[in-house]
């Protein structure tokens, strides 16, 4: 999603029967490329969602549930988490490959004066992870008008992904496409309370409310006309950290001026093992 130097409301461009004005406001280089206006730039459900709401949404929540699972210390606590994480995961029976291995404390937990934010997993696992959290939080204790909203914001951030999750169609249904964007919206009002929470009884930044939050809404309403699961872009993102990786690995001891050489040589091997299921 490209930045533009500011939001503004897309419809004082659409002018002329549809086609888009030249804007001040819109002079990012990539507007002026040929055919590409401000209606191309669509929002993609694995940065908006998967990298950006679901992750800080779970990393608040594993760092509450770090301080209620047993455990005499910390490290006994980490433990006791890893374990309920992976014995729910189990009883889910999800696809191996999009199960979260044993986390660390340094992948979720925050410094003093920053919200916690899950990291260092890919965006597969963490919308696999965001139904998984909702069976973790049942095998703990809910006694608290705090714990019940918390449970009530997983249970309805899961029900959004699950409805675009089930979607094969090119666009959604208007009843669906209101569910959706009910239960987002009711997510979202969970989660400010749940912020504004912790701020005002623990002097805590926890479930970080981001521009993201905003965009979401937006990107819930369009679903009645391009549905995400169709568009998203987890085989494209993951082919660019393939290429960052070769491209790192290339640097050591080459030259600058040769440098594309050695990247296409080894993308050139890489690609065999590849196709030789090898790889």
């Amino acid at each position: 999603m490209v930045q533009l130097r500011r939001w503004r409301c897309a419809l004082d461009g659409f002018k002329n029967n549809g086609r888009v004005e030249r804007h001040d406001e819109w002079s990012h280089p990539l507007l002026r490329c040929p055919g590409v206006d401000f209606g191309t730039l669509q929002l993609d459900w694995t940065h908006v969602f998967d990298l950006g709401i679901s992750q800080y949404f779970l990393g608040g929540l594993l760092e509450d549930m770090l301080e209620e699972v047993p455990g005499s210390n910390k490290a006994a606590r980490m433990i006791s988490l890893n374990q309920l994480l992976d014995a729910t995961q189990k009883n889910l029976e999800g696809p191996a490959a999009l199960r979260t291995p044993n986390l660390e404390p340094s992948q979720f937990q925050s410094a003093a004066a920053q919200y916690p934010v899950l990291k260092r997993v890919k965006a597969r696992r963490t919308r696999q992870l965001v139904h998984t959290a909702v069976d973790m939080l049942q095998s703990l204790t809910i006694d608290s008008e705090y714990r019940g909203l918390r449970f009530e914001a997983a249970l309805k951030l899961s029900e959004v992904t699950r409805i675009v999750e089930d979607c094969k169609d090119w666009h959604m249904d208007s009843a669906k496409a209101r569910i959706l964007l009910d239960s987002y919206t009711a997510f979202a009002r969970m989660c400010t309370w749940l912020s504004k929470h912790h701020l005002r009884e623990h002097n805590r930044f926890r479930y970080h409310f981001t521009i993201k939050f905003h965009v979401a809404f937006h990107l819930c309403e369009q679903v009645q006309y391009l549905s995400p699961r169709l568009t998203w872009n987890y085989g494209s993102e993951s082919f660019v950290g393939n290429i960052a990786s070769l491209a790192q690995a290339s640097c050591a001891g080459t030259r600058p001026s040769i440098l594309s050489h050695s990247l296409v040589r080894k993308y050139n091997v890489a690609l065999g093992l590849l196709l030789a299921d090898l790889f």
